[in-house]
């Protein structure tokens, strides 16, 4: 990502301190973790479940975890966490580990484990804590080591990983655009003006070799946006943050492929448009529409699925560690909190765990939810 101008520091800044308040994710203290696991095509685990949702009639039998309401004597053990190489996975972690550690007495090991490698090590106990998990990257995995027990699943942290077309929300907001079929049509294709075609709009694209490049395009000709609208595609990933930045600066009207949580959203007041609902069978078209030379067509399109992580832990953690069970069972960030905290880093050159520091400071009436009295007084002590 292109690093911002002292100028622009200073107004990303601005809208990051003057960014939506962190939602507190109030529960109360429990002793009991009901969790519910509901199969789509795949599998959908909800904390704290109140109504029951069947979906194709294959809904698994409501698990009920009993967290002990004392740890077991003797010297508490190290908490193994992954290390995950993305940046909000990072600063969620180091977020648990300073509460782990500070407040409920853990020692921490942050361990460096990629996908193929936690897939083994956290059924076994190898790893304890996975605080972004991808589930429907891995679903056969997943389910087994669910349904075996080897592993918890302790609900959501952020709630939407997702991408698709973002505009600035007052472009959105004076133009009343909301969806990708409010950008068919003339006058509105002009406030996004392509500078070398008079008369028509212009869509920043994915850059070459992205495989959301050709599922873009397959989509934007599937909705009509050809009719309107050129494609740019910047040769960087830089170019695609430059173009978002720069029209934003200037409060000018940008039409950007993006996704989310990210630290550019977090800077930036952007509206992902709404499109028809995610199906199965309609993504395998655009998909095989994508991976066809010539780019293949499809008469419908639909958006992207929207993802959320879970935490997951290595089921023997509630026997050796169940305070940090419960308190983990309770932690919710957030997609827009995510984005935000990813700014923070970005516009002040910090490190994930600096940054998990700035968001205990200043987010106290959320995580203090997670724990109890006195276990966020030692937080607060152990803060600079």
């Amino acid at each position: 990502m292109t690093q911002p101008t002292g100028r622009m520091r200073r107004v990303l800044g601005s809208l990051v301190a003057a960014a939506v308040t962190l939602t507190a994710c109030a529960q109360p203290t429990p002793e009991v973790i009901e969790i519910e696991r509901i199969v789509e095509k795949q599998v959908v685990v909800t904390r704290e479940v109140q109504v029951e949702r069947v979906v194709e009639k294959e809904v698994e039998v409501t698990r009920v975890v009993e967290v002990q309401a004392e740890p077991p004597e003797g010297p508490k053990p190290t908490i193994r966490i992954q290390d995950a190489t993305w940046e909000s996975a990072q600063i969620l972690a180091e977020i648990a580990a300073f509460i782990t550690e500070h407040g409920l007495g853990y020692p921490f090991e942050m361990v460096g484990a990629s996908t193929n490698v936690m897939r083994t090590s956290l059924p076994e106990g190898d790893l304890h804590v996975v605080m972004a998990g991808w589930r429907f990257n891995a679903r056969e995995w997943y389910n087994d080591s669910v349904a075996s027990g080897e592993l918890i699943d302790l609900g959501r942290v952020v709630e939407s990983y997702t991408q698709g077309w973002y505009i600035p929300r007052y472009t959105a907001e004076e133009y009343e655009i909301w969806s990708v079929q409010d950008l068919l049509d003339p006058e509105v294709a002009s406030l996004f003006q392509d500078p070398e075609e008079p008369g028509r709009g212009l869509w920043v694209n994915c850059i070459v070799g992205w495989p959301c490049r050709n599922v873009s395009r397959v989509r934007a000709a599937a909705y009509g946006l050809d009719d309107y609208y050129d494609v740019l595609e910047p040769p960087a990933a830089a170019g695609i943050d430059a173009a978002i930045a720069g029209a934003y600066e200037r409060k000018e009207h940008v039409l950007s492929h993006y996704w989310e949580p990210t630290a550019l959203l977090g800077m930036y007041d952007m509206v992902r448009l709404d499109e028809p609902q995610w199906t199965q069978e309609c993504w395998d078209e655009i998909t095989a529409a994508a991976a066809a030379e010539p780019l293949g067509t499809v008469e419908l399109a639909c958006g992207y699925q929207q993802h959320d992580l879970h935490i997951l832990v290595w089921s023997g953690l509630l026997d050796t560690a169940p305070e940090v069970v419960a308190m983990l069972s309770k932690m919710f960030v957030g997609t827009a909190n995510a984005s935000l905290l990813e700014a923070h880093m970005q516009l002040n050159d910090a490190t994930p765990a600096e940054t998990a520091v700035h968001y205990l400071q200043t987010y106290e009436h959320q995580w203090t939810e997670w724990v109890s009295p006195e276990a966020a007084e030692m937080v607060r002590a152990a803060l600079p």
